[in-house]
């Protein structure tokens, strides 16, 4: 028996803002609900535009959450379950001196469907 981890059932139910972090070589995702409330979501990250697949690189460092928190990591560094605070927001932040361009950071929505922000490019702190 399966079950929806988010209470948003439609596509725009999230958004996702890339930022160059404090962190040196870090890069800060920040997602957005719709909803102002506690949202449980699947996050990861692709090298494909449409989220496809994860991503083959290995972060040098790190993925952590500054708000929000990662309840159970699946993919070292590539792909959790994770959780906004209770407004709707988790900024979490991966670390990486490679300072990879081709990054995209992605969550599911209820439906299954991928929400793919834009390429991660020079968005890295010291990129």
């Amino acid at each position: 028996m399966g079950f929806n981890m988010l209470t948003n059932t439609d596509d725009d139910a999230f958004t996702i803002a890339l930022a160059a972090s404090a962190t040196t070589d870090g890069i800060d995702i920040t997602i957005t609900a719709r909803d102002a409330a506690v949202q449980n979501f699947e996050f990861w990250v692709s090298e494909a535009a449409t989220g496809a697949g994860l991503t083959a690189d290995s972060a040098s460092g790190t993925l952590t959450a500054s708000t929000g928190a990662i309840l159970t990591a699946l993919t070292a560094k590539k792909h959790v379950i994770a959780q906004t605070n209770a407004s709707g927001s988790c900024v979490m932040t991966l670390v990486d001196s490679a300072n990879p361009t081709d990054q995209y950071f992605c969550i599911a929505t209820a439906g299954g469907k991928a929400i793919v922000s834009a390429a991660s490019g020079t968005n890295w702190e010291g990129a």
